[in-house]
């Protein structure tokens, strides 16, 4: 069991994904800070457990149809600001008063358009070919930090 738990950390390390004694693989990618910020938000939410930012970024991954992925930028959204995995974001985790120093420049973009009506909320990546709809464990991880995912 010691053998597994070290070729695991090791294994963990080299990746750069975080390992955990519940952790049960290290393939899993998920950014190591979210930023939500702008559009109908006050304030900057930063996410920064891991775990739950994997758990968000699994959530995210019906696409949603095409009418659908074309809102305009008058329509109610957030923006995302994803930094990915990288030692450079840990000092940020371990001392939170420096996440206000991030820019969202140095992140990956998206943006988090809210639900009404019969249209859930989604996820639109520059680039990508289909916006990503939001499952309710992820609308549930919005929700604890008093992100509005519908207006």
């Amino acid at each position: 069991m010691k053998g597994i738990m070290l070729l695991l950390a090791i294994v963990g390390f080299g990746t750069g994904v975080p390992t955990s004694p519940h952790t049960a693989f290290s393939g899993a990618a998920a950014p190591r800070i979210i930023m939500l910020y702008g559009g109908v938000l006050k304030e900057r939410v930063y996410l920064t457990d891991w775990y739950e930012n994997l758990a968000f970024m699994l959530a995210v991954s019906e696409p949603v149809a095409a009418a659908t992925a074309a809102p305009s930028d008058s329509t109610p959204h957030i923006e995302v600001a994803m930094y990915w995995y990288g030692p450079q974001w840990e000092p940020y985790v371990h001392d939170t008063t420096r996440l206000r120093t991030l820019d969202p420049k140095d992140a990956a973009p998206s943006r988090l358009y809210l639900g009404h009506a019969n249209l859930r909320p989604f996820l639109a990546f520059p680039g990508a070919s289909a916006a990503r709809g939001i499952a309710e464990s992820g609308l549930t991880i919005l929700a604890k930090y008093h992100v509005p995912a519908e207006w």
